[in-house]
């Protein structure tokens, strides 16, 4: 399947970027519109994926937590690209910068449904966490190899 990976940088693919995180992560669930952004948008590290018409089909977003660790946040797919190397290509994205930024370990908090995916790319269940909504969560780590060091 052909894809791209960017950053949104326009104003159109900001807009558009943040309404698919809602429109896959939470609409479905009843949540309001304003629960999609939160304080470390600016700061963070942004990836969309999309189709050769432009659309958006998968986004994820990476922050940093502290000096060694960052965590992955707002993944999403468009059911109709799942299990076709999207979400795949995003999280690679997402690790390479983390790694690029001397952070060799990623944390993130996957639904139930997605345990299955992060678990096939390294990441290890340390179990179920309370994220504040009605859907199992259960934090995940990564230690991420060939990590330079700090000084290099």
């Amino acid at each position: 399947m052909n894809f791209n990976l960017k950053s949104p940088s326009s104003y159109r693919e900001w807009r558009e970027y943040f309404l698919f995180r809602y429109k896959i992560l939470r609409k479905p669930i009843g949540l309001h519109r304003s629960t999609i952004r939160d304080k470390l948008e600016k700061i963070s590290y942004h990836v969309m994926a999309t189709n050769n018409k432009g659309k958006i089909i998968g986004v994820g977003r990476l922050h940093f937590v502290n000096i060694k660790e960052s965590q992955i946040r707002y993944m999403a797919v468009d059911k109709n690209f799942r299990k076709k190397g999207v979400g795949n290509a995003i999280v690679q994205k997402l690790e390479i910068h983390s790694l690029n930024n001397y952070r060799n370990k990623i944390i993130l908090n996957a639904r139930e449904n997605a345990v299955i995916f992060y678990s096939k790319l390294g990441y290890v269940n340390l179990g179920k966490i309370d994220v504040g909504i009605d859907i199992k969560h259960f934090q995940m780590k990564k230690n991420l190899k060939n990590c330079p060091s700090r000084s290099e």
